[in-house]
């Protein structure tokens, strides 16, 4: 009845051994699968920064242009806003 016993906890223990060196593989495999997934998003990452930086040098002679030129406008239109403002103000005060 002991042999018995112990033949049946040896078959056990001997099925939980495979069933964990399976789960192991598995568990190997998902691992790896991720840490490649990884790398391709580091390497993505990495092709989006150099991407960003290649057009904030582009872009950024444009912005500052843009800027000028924005600032010259509103320079020449205050003067114009200013008057308005006034000529409202006085038509308000007349009537």
């Amino acid at each position: 009845m002991v042999t018995v016993d112990r033949r049946q906890l040896s078959r056990e223990i001997q099925e939980l051994r495979v069933e964990l060196s399976q789960k192991k593989l598995k568990l190997d495999s998902v691992e790896a699968d991720y840490q490649h997934k990884i790398t391709e998003l580091e390497q993505k990452l990495g092709e989006s920064i150099h991407q960003r930086q290649l057009l904030q040098v582009s872009l950024s002679p444009a912005l500052s242009l843009s800027l000028s030129v924005c600032v010259c406008v509103c320079l020449s239109v205050c003067p114009y806003i200013c008057l308005c403002l006034y000529l409202c103000v006085y038509l308000q005060v007349c009537v």
